[in-house]
């Protein structure tokens, strides 16, 4: 074996060890994920299950000193009349054994000067107070339904569980002008047997492992991606997500943390005397009554990128009004040329100049045009353009080196923001 091929050898090896080595530390990495979020569940698992106890403890305290009350208050309210029969029937005990006595009395004595009175009394003989059957009176029993005890005792024994790794994951964080697109996906050993009503989107600044950090939310809907807008350029983000599946109130644990950057610009107008610039340069006013053009630099217009033309304000004239892509520089005339691809305001398309059969709907103030990207070679973009749920696709010949955002209004009326 000559010398070049040791060397080629050695090189070989040394760049398999640099790959186990990598290795090594992934296999690091994981089990210190494994150990620590173990620790963190151990510990959540103690403070739920504390507070739990002690509310569930309070609950049924206070569930059976209020059925305690009640059964007491039932007792009170049940021997009340009772007591109250028993005052009468006592004292007329009494009166009674005081008549007889005085009966008794009236045959010892040979003076029957009481015997009038005596008879009197007599006449109130045999009057009794209404008691009520034992049938009619309180009978206190306490009640429960044993079905209930034992669901509240499965729901106890069932609460709770403990998740490997959440059912949805981020599969990836694209760079967009000032913006990420975040994409996620289901993991494929899931076994739901329901389709996911909603995902949870949240962002926060920084690279963050603690999920308890200071996220913010910036998407709920049943969509698997969301382009986060209006990001600093080379700020660390990171990102997480969960699920909601159909017919569940509660949603899944998060997603691990990923966290990205963009280094691509926004898109944004270049500073003209002709239009009033705000917003980072993002919206445009025009200031003439006579035709004016709004451009951007040249920009990047690759495949899955977006430009989305929103208008602020509108003239009632629509005609020569245009938004619109454009290969020149310079603009002289109108953006209607074979260097452009444009929508007029009154909802008229032009590709590379010629007019095309289809249109949208005239724009209003709100109105939103979206140009997307969804195909690219060395001298074609084809181009979906959208627009108040209408789409028309176009494949435009052009040089994808010089592409600029343009904008032609005829009257200061108008206000648009690009994003």
């Amino acid at each position: 074996m000559d010398e070049n091929n040791i060397k080629a050898n050695l090189k070989a090896a040394n760049e398999y060890l640099q790959l186990l080595t990598n290795l090594q530390v992934e296999i690091g990495n994981a089990e210190q994920q494994i150990n620590t979020t173990a620790k963190e569940t151990e510990s959540e698992i103690t403070t739920v299950f504390s507070h739990l106890v002690t509310e569930i403890t309070n609950s049924l305290i206070n569930r059976r000193d209020e059925l305690i009350n009640n059964a007491q208050e039932v007792q009170r309210k049940g021997v009340l009349p009772l007591r109250q029969c028993q005052t009468i029937i006592n004292n007329k005990i009494a009166n009674t054994k005081s008549f007889i006595n005085e009966g008794n009395d009236l045959l010892k004595s040979a003076n029957k000067k009481g015997l009038v009175e005596f008879n009197r009394k007599s006449t109130l003989l045999g009057s009794l107070p209404e008691v009520p059957p034992l049938k009619e009176v309180p009978y206190i029993s306490f009640h429960y339904d044993t079905n209930e005890e034992s669901n509240l005792t499965n729901i106890c024994r069932q609460f709770g569980d403990v998740i490997h790794i959440s059912p949805v994951q981020i599969t990836s964080l694209l760079e967009r002008p000032g913006a990420i697109l975040v994409e996620w996906a289901i993991s494929e050993n899931e076994d739901h047997f329901v389709d996911v009503q909603d995902y949870h989107l949240q962002w926060a600044f920084g690279t963050v492992n603690n999920l308890e950090s200071n996220f913010h939310t910036c998407y709920i809907g049943p969509n698997l991606q969301y382009l986060v807008k209006d990001l600093n350029l080379n700020q660390n983000y990171s990102f997480r997500v969960r699920c909601k599946y159909e017919g569940d109130t509660q949603w899944s644990p998060w997603s691990l943390p990923q966290v990205c950057q963009t280094t691509i610009k926004s898109f944004s107008w270049v500073e003209t005397d002709n239009f009033t610039l705000t917003n980072d340069n993002k919206i445009a006013l025009s200031l003439l009554n006579t035709t004016s053009f709004v451009c951007s630099r040249r920009i990047e217009f690759n495949v899955g990128y977006s430009i989305e033309f929103t208008f602020l304000e509108c003239d009632v004239n629509l005609n020569d009004n245009y938004v619109g892509l454009t290969s020149e520089s310079t603009l002289k005339g109108s953006i209607t040329n074979s260097s452009s691809v444009c929508v007029e305001a009154n909802g008229s398309i032009f590709g590379s100049g010629v007019k095309k059969i289809t249109r949208f709907p005239p724009v209003i103030k709100g109105s939103k045009i979206c140009f997307s990207c969804v195909y690219r070679d060395d001298n074609k973009l084809r181009i979906n353009i959208d627009c108040n749920e209408n789409r028309v696709t176009y494949d435009w010949t052009v040089d994808h080196r010089n592409i600029y955002i343009v904008a032609q209004f005829n009257s200061p009326n108008w206000k648009i923001m690009i994003d």
